[in-house]
C-alpha cells in the first residue's frame, strides 16, 4: 500500500498583505479580459450582469443606489469602449445591448444582432472597437466605434473568453474545447492556436505511476497590465483513472470522482492558472501551471479546502498578484506568481508531479463568484452570480457595500436551490468534503465537458442537460434509471462522494 508524503506549500498571505496592495491609488490604463463586472470610475460606479434573472445591474458606490435594467434573454459578460458606453453580450439573443451613461443612470440606447450565442465581449478604449465572442459560431467578430461589423475570426472549440492586450494590437480568445488558447493578430488577421502545457498526476488512486491530466479552460483570462503575462484559468482533470467497479460504498469513495479529497496536492480536480509569456504580443513557450488548491484562511472556514473550477482570473492594477475566482467554491484567492516555488509530490518516497505554487491567500465570499473589477481608488469587488451580490474583497469580516444586493428579483424557489446545489463544490451535500467536484464541473454552462469518463460501467461521454431533461427518460447511458432524480443521487452519492442530500434536494 503506497503513502503520500504532504506536499509543502508556502504559508498563506495575511489579511494585512492583501489589505495593504489594495491600497491605490492604482489606475488600470489598458483593456482588460471578459468580465461579469466592470467598474465605471468617471461615475463612481459598477456595473455587473444578472444572468438568472436576465438583467443589468448599475451600483452607485458613494450612495449605494442601485438602478436594475431588464436586459432580455442570458446576459453574460459586460464592457465599457468609452466613459459613457456600457455594452452587454445577451447569450440567448444573439445580440449585443448598447447603453449610455448620463452620470445618473443608464439608459439602452441599441441593439445589435451579432452570430450564434455571444459569449465574451472586450473593447478597446483607444478606439472604441468591440470584439465579441460567438461561441457555437466557432468566431470572433470585431466592431469599429460605430458597432459595425469589420471583420471576423475563425476560432474552433467554441471561443467563451477574450482577453485584448494592452498595446491593442492582440486578442486571446479561451476555448472551453480542447484545452485551446487562440492568438488572433489583429494587424492581418492572423489566428494561431496553442494547447495548454501537459500536466501529469498521480492518478486518482495514487500510484506511482503517473496519469496525463486533460487541461480545460474554465473561466476568463487575462493579461497583465505591463503586458507581459497572460493568465488563463484551467481546471486540469484525470477522467482516465476509473471510478470504483463495485460503486457501493460511498464512506470510501477511492477512485470515484473525489478521491484524493481533502488533499491541496495532485488529485483527480486540479485547478490552476497557466501563465503564458506574451511580452510582445505573441504567445512564447510552453505555458507555466500554477496550482491554485488549498484552505480557506478568512474566519468560519478556516479548515475547508477549495479546489473546485476557476472561474476568472483578474489582475491587481499594479501586476503584482491576481484575483482567481471559485464560483462552485464561494471562495477567491490571491495569488503573487512572482514568490513562486516547485514542489514535488511523494509516493514511497520517489517524486512524482511536479507542480508550481506561488504565495497566496483564500477568502470566503457569498454564493457564486464569477468576476472581479477594481476601482480608481485600488478595492476590488467580487461579482457573486449566484447571490447577485457584490462586495468588497480584502476584508472578509466587513459587511457587504451599500447597495451590494444587485436584484431583488427571484426565481423559484426550487429552482435557485437547484442552482446552488448544482455549481456547490463544497459542504459535503453534493461530493465529498475537498474532492472539488460539482455538477458543474462537468456539465460546463449547464452542457457537457466535452470529455470521456472511465467510469464504473466504462466508458462514458459527458451528456448534455440542455433543455428539459427530465422529459427526455429513461436516463444515464444504460437506460436504467428511471428519473432525473435517480440519477442525480447516483451520482451524487456513489460518483462524487457525497452525502445527506435529500430526494427533495
Amino acid at each position: 500500500m503506497t503513502t503520500q508524503r504532504p506536499v509543502r506549500l508556502l504559508p498563506l498571505l495575511c489579511l494585512g498583505f492583501i489589505a495593504a496592495c489594495n491600497n491605490g491609488p492604482a489606475a488600470f490604463d489598458g483593456p482588460t479580459g471578459s468580465s461579469s463586472i466592470v467598474s465605471g470610475d468617471e461615475h463612481g460606479v459598477l456595473y455587473a450582469v444578472n444572468e438568472g434573472v436576465g438583467t443589468l445591474s448599475r451600483v452607485d458606490l458613494k450612495s449605494g443606489d442601485v438602478q436594475e435594467l431588464e436586459l432580455g434573454s442570458i446576459p453574460f459578460r459586460v464592457t465599457r469602449p468609452d466613459g459613457d458606453t456600457v455594452v452587454v453580450s445577451l447569450r440567448g439573443e444573439r445580440s449585443l445591448v448598447v447603453l449610455e451613461e448620463s452620470g445618473d443612470g443608464l439608459t439602452e440606447t441599441r441593439r445589435i444582432q451579432v452570430g450564434a450565442e455571444p459569449t465574451a465581449v472586450v473593447s478597446n478604449p483607444s478606439t472604441g472597437h468591440v470584439f465579441v465572442a460567438l461561441a457555437t459560431q466557432n468566431q470572433v467578430w470585431e466592431l469599429d466605434e460605430h458597432f459595425e461589423h469589420v471583420d471576423t475570426f475563425e476560432v474552433t472549440g467554441q471561443p467563451w473568453f477574450l482577453s485584448l492586450h494592452p498595446d491593442g494590437k492582440h486578442l486571446y480568445a479561451g476555448s472551453a474545447y480542447g484545452g485551446l488558447i487562440s492568438h488572433i493578430r489583429l494587424s492581418d488577421g492572423t489566428v494561431t492556436q496553442h494547447e495548454l502545457p501537459a500536466m501529469e498526476g498521480l492518478g486518482a488512486d495514487h500510484t506511482v505511476e503517473a496519469v496525463t491530466l486533460t487541461p480545460r479552460i474554465t473561466g476568463d483570462l487575462a493579461v497583465s497590465p505591463d503586458g507581459d503575462t497572460l493568465a488563463v484559468p484551467v481546471h486540469y482533470l484525470d477522467n482516465i483513472t476509473p471510478t470504483d467497479p463495485d460503486g457501493d460504498d460511498v464512506s470510501e469513495p477511492e477512485g470515484s470522482y473525489s478521491a484524493g479529497a481533502g488533499s491541496v496536492g495532485l488529485t483527480r480536480m486540479n485547478p490552476t492558472v497557466v501563465t503564458f509569456d506574451v511580452g510582445d504580443g505573441e504567445v512564447e513557450g510552453a505555458g507555466e501551471v500554477f496550482l491554485l488548491a488549498g484552505r480557506v484562511s478568512s474566519s468560519g472556514r478556516g479548515n475547508e479546502v477549495v479546489r473546485g473550477y476557476p472561474s476568472s482570473v483578474t489582475w491587481h492594477p499594479d501586476g503584482s498578484f491576481m484575483w482567481i475566482t471559485f464560483e462552485g467554491s464561494n471562495a477567491v484567492e490571491a495569488l503573487l506568481p512572482e514568490a513562486r516555488v516547485v514542489m514535488t509530490e511523494y509516493v514511497d518516497g520517489v517524486g512524482v508531479g511536479e507542480m508550481v505554487s506561488g504565495d497566496r491567500a483564500i477568502f470566503a465570499t457569498d454564493a457564486g463568484p464569477r468576476g472581479v473589477a477594481f476601482t480608481q481608488d485600488g478595492d476590488a469587488y467580487v461579482h457573486n452570480f449566484l447571490d447577485r451580490s457584490v462586495r468588497v474583497l480584502g476584508d472578509e469580516s466587513s459587511a457587504p457595500v451599500d447597495g451590494a444586493r444587485l436584484s431583488e428579483r427571484t426565481l423559484p424557489a426550487g429552482v435557485e436551490e437547484g442552482r446552488s446545489l448544482f455549481y456547490a463544490s463544497t459542504g459535503g451535500l453534493m461530493s465529498a468534503d475537498g474532492a472539488g467536484v460539482s455538477c458543474a464541473t462537468c456539465h460546463f454552462n449547464i452542457r457537457n465537458d466535452g470529455l470521456t469518463w472511465h467510469l464504473e460501467d466504462g466508458l462514458r461521454q459527458t451528456p448534455s442537460l440542455a433543455g428539459q431533461v427530465a422529459h427526455t427518460g429513461p436516463f444515464t447511458w444504460t437506460l436504467g434509471v428511471e428519473t432525473v432524480q435517480d440519477e442525480a443521487m447516483h451520482t451524487s452519492e456513489v460518483r462524487m462522494g457525497g452525502a445527506g442530500l435529500t430526494g427533495a434536494e
